[in-house]
């Protein structure tokens, strides 16, 4: 793993790099098998503003010598109550306040950007929620390998009800 790779809050200047980076996750995640988890262009620029906005978007960089860096993902994370997951096909583990990570995604430049992304996480809260497509079958063997536990099937709101695998990972107490 890169140990010069930080995670930093994006701007609106990020804009152009943020698209750049979801354009190639997308195009990867259809030469994967998983061609309709994130259709239209997904996320759109208002999804990223709003994000951006909320304070919720993140970039993962790799600092390089001299101060320059290079993008290599983004992510949303966020302490919330999401209210795709307040009706699951299963059970969750734990009903304690929780962070969600979000719109997880690599340029594909760089190995290791998930595993970054949830050590980010864990770092800053204890209990973390995550789902995926169901042909997304890379995020799927990542979430699990990342130490998340399968809890159940959700269904997105605002895409008719799309199910996804939902997860979960809780921190033992003497981490927290």
């Amino acid at each position: 793993m890169n140990n010069n790779r930080i995670a930093v809050l994006a701007g609106i200047g990020d804009l152009p790099e943020l698209e750049r980076i979801f354009a190639s996750a997308r195009e990867y995640m259809v030469k994967t098998g998983n061609p309709t988890q994130w259709p239209d262009g997904y996320p759109q620029r208002q999804v990223l503003e709003e994000d951006i906005a909320e304070k919720r978007m993140y970039l993962v960089r790799d600092i390089l010598p001299g101060g320059e860096y290079i993008n290599r993902g983004a992510f949303v994370f966020a302490v919330t109550d999401e209210p795709n997951y307040a009706k699951i096909d299963g059970g969750w583990k734990d009903d304690s306040p929780y962070a969600v990570l979000h719109r997880i995604a690599s340029d594909g430049s760089s190995r290791g950007v998930f595993s970054f992304i949830v050590e980010f996480a864990k770092s800053r809260y204890p209990h973390l929620r995550i789902d995926t497509g169901f042909d997304n079958k890379v995020m799927q063997k990542l979430i699990l390998a990342a130490g998340f536990e399968y809890c159940g099937v959700i269904y997105i709101i605002k895409a008719n009800g799309s199910p996804r695998y939902a997860y979960e990972l809780i921190q033992p107490e003497e981490i927290r």
